[in-house]
């Protein structure tokens, strides 16, 4: 999908367009609900949400060509990702909070 949104025509990008976004809303409202119930606020939900969806879409592009050994490699690297994307905006979202007391 992520490949298609720069190729074929307008409408088929536009379509591809509205399917990450909604991957991309469906995520952001887990997550916000993940951080209430984790007591763990972020900065900003949606943009978390932009960054893994394209991080995820990326690399599974890549992991297609990939051997066995490749793709987990690439699994803890995304794992790792992830966590420094959700871990930073908690950060920010913290900071932000100590600076407003």
């Amino acid at each position: 999908m992520l490949r298609e949104r720069t190729g074929v025509s307008k409408p088929f990008r536009t379509a591809i367009k509205a399917e990450i976004d909604h991957f991309v809303t469906e995520l952001a409202d887990d997550l916000r609900r993940f951080a209430d119930e984790q007591g763990k606020p972020l900065a900003d939900a949606r943009l978390v949400a932009e960054a893994m969806v394209t991080l995820v879409f990326n690399q599974g592009a890549e992991a297609l060509d990939a051997n066995a050994k490749e793709r987990e490699e690439l699994k803890l690297k995304l794992k790792t990702e992830l966590r420094m994307i959700l871990l930073g905006s908690q950060s920010i979202a913290q900071r932000a909070k100590s600076q407003k007391n």
